[in-house]
């Protein structure tokens, strides 16, 4: 009987943190929306936290997104998320999915969720 307890007590904590573990999630997402096709921004990073392949960014005017991903192989850091950092400046038109990172003075370009191979 004790192992029966055991079991279901292990069995109502792991419910309970998944629970946690996604209204949390679900938070953030709201608070950081992603960015899409119909976003504009011009605006320096100031802060960015990286995690599982996503990128969630806040921006100097207070505007917070998410980044999804996006690949461009021209580069040695070849993926957006991980190649984004504080103080670097983005650019994206609205309507358009084309990013421009100002990256140490040079502009780097990344489509959103597309990979640019050339």
């Amino acid at each position: 009987m004790p192992y029966l307890k055991f079991v279901k007590l292990s069995l109502l904590i792991s419910v309970f943190a998944l629970g946690v573990f996604i209204y949390l999630d679900l938070r953030k997402n709201k608070e950081f929306p992603y960015l899409i096709k119909d976003d504009s921004l011009i605006d320096k990073v100031i802060s960015i936290e990286k995690n599982r392949g996503i990128a969630r960014v806040t921006l100097s005017g207070g505007k917070k997104f998410t980044l999804g991903w996006a690949l461009n192989y021209n580069y040695d850091v070849n993926s957006l998320v991980e190649f984004i950092n504080e103080n670097d400046h983005i650019r994206k038109s609205k309507y358009s999915d084309t990013i421009i990172l100002k990256h140490r003075e040079r502009d780097y370009l990344f489509v959103l969720n597309k990979t640019i191979e050339d």
